[in-house]
């Protein structure tokens, strides 16, 4: 699962229908994902966030609800397929005005990732296109708006990623529009994490920086490259500190 057919999220090409069985099933689509058992989870997810999956190994990736709790209550264990992207809803992830100009919306107020990611549903298109009884009008509005929503996704797994400075590296979920830009995602994504390793080097060799006494409650972590004294300014309190 998660592979990639011309970097279109898919994971094969084969047909979705192959039995009457399978078509009755696949005629209720789910839109959310529920708990698992803690011994079978590979990853903790919460209520509210939305993943970008492939849950029936069919080829096609789909988009759910995460059901559950929050983290702070516990969480929603999940057995997610590899190449799954999660779309979050922490408050630090909202997206502003020029995130969200970026993506072609346009709202008052900041929302999160998975917010905005339920502007572009896939699992209902995708129904119409396993309906055998759907008539071509059906399949091709289908197929348009397929197409214009995994877009869409991909461009908000690339800001949301972005956002983080791509620490994780760059997300299969994101290749579609790294190409769309004129690059080769996979080219694009070594490089990132090529970055990303040299970044993590340079951060192992930085020296923390010890702070004094200070009466101010806004006292932070410094960090310097080598050792050295400087007068830090709290508020209304300077202090000589120096690394060791």
């Amino acid at each position: 699962t998660g592979d990639q057919h011309n970097f279109h999220l898919v994971t094969n090409t084969d047909t979705h229908w192959n039995s009457p069985k399978e078509t009755e099933d696949f005629r209720t689509i789910n839109t959310s994902l529920k708990p698992v058992p803690r011994e079978e989870q590979n990853i903790e997810a919460e209520k509210n966030e939305t993943v970008l999956t492939d849950m029936n190994a069919d080829g096609i990736f789909e988009l759910y609800n995460i059901a559950g709790k929050r983290h702070s209550k516990g969480g929603t264990p999940l057995d997610l397929p590899p190449q799954s992207f999660i779309y979050s809803d922490t408050a630090e992830m909202k997206l502003n005005k020029d995130e969200q100009y970026e993506l072609g919306i346009d709202f008052k107020k900041k929302l999160s990732p998975a917010e905005i990611s339920r502007r572009w549903q896939l699992n209902k298109f995708i129904g119409v296109l396993d309906n055998p009884n759907s008539d071509k009008i059906s399949v091709d509005t289908a197929e348009y708006m397929l197409d214009k929503h995994k877009r869409k996704l991909s461009h908000l797994a690339f800001v949301q990623e972005a956002k983080k400075d791509f620490v994780e590296g760059v997300p299969l979920a994101a290749y579609a529009h790294v190409k769309e830009q004129g690059l080769d995602p996979e080219k694009y994504a070594a490089e990132i994490n090529q970055l990303n390793q040299k970044y993590k080097v340079k951060s192992e060799n930085l020296k923390p920086l010890y702070v004094a006494e200070s009466n101010s409650a806004n006292a932070a972590t410094i960090f310097f490259s080598k050792p050295c004294e400087c007068s830090v300014v709290f508020e209304d309190t300077t202090t000589l500190t120096s690394t060791s």
